[in-house]
């Protein structure tokens, strides 16, 4: 799930500047596993519209390499452990449905929002997608410093003007990327790509 910090950094920055109601505000979880991000992210925006008078307009696209986990984000029915990870009680039970199996399964009104597909972020990435927010979370970790800098090109290519990039929480642009300011909500962070870099690309 998505930490409160990063949490409030979407909230108030992105959700506060997304699309107008012409637009669509699109949200790419680059390293989806078996979806509790992006599903997490889904009930904060949900929760957010019940507060406006107009609401967002999103999609949300989640990724990944395994088939496995993609399969079981499709699905998006979870075990007690894997749903009580900072999921507030009250969201868990407006948004989940209890099965016969005591597991939790995600309502259509969430679901609705999502897509998952496979994807390896080291093979060529369509840029005729541009998301407003992409997350590649514990993603940089794993890879060399060159690779590190390819994807990190790659997901720059496909964030539109003035969009964000999360990272882990133990991942930095540091050395990788000049493509990105910091934006900083006391001591949480994330980044938005340049404006005069995005109108130039």
């Amino acid at each position: 799930m998505i930490r409160p910090r990063q949490q409030h950094v979407i909230s108030t920055d992105i959700c506060k500047n997304s699309p107008s109601n012409e637009g669509k505000l699109k949200i790419w979880s680059a390293a989806s596993s078996t979806g509790q991000e992006a599903v997490s992210l889904a009930i904060l925006i949900q929760e957010i519209n019940s507060k406006k008078t107009s609401p967002i307009s999103f999609s949300i696209l989640g990724t990944d390499i395994s088939d496995r986990v993609l399969t079981r984000a499709k699905d998006a029915v979870y075990t007690q452990l894997e749903v009580q990870r900072g999921l507030p009680a009250q969201l868990l039970i407006k948004y989940f449905d209890k099965t016969a199996q005591d597991k939790w399964a995600l309502k259509s009104e969430i679901k609705n929002f999502l897509e998952f597909r496979k994807l390896n972020l080291k093979e060529p990435i369509s840029k005729t997608e541009q998301f407003h927010l992409v997350l590649c979370r514990n993603v940089l970790i794993y890879q060399n410093v060159e690779s590190k800098k390819e994807i990190l090109e790659k997901i720059s290519q496909c964030i539109s003007d003035g969009g964000y990039l999360v990272l882990g929480s133990g991942e930095s642009l540091l050395g990788l990327s000049t493509d990105f300011d910091i934006v900083s909500h006391g001591d949480s962070f994330i980044y938005r790509k340049r404006l005069t870099l995005a109108k130039a690309s």
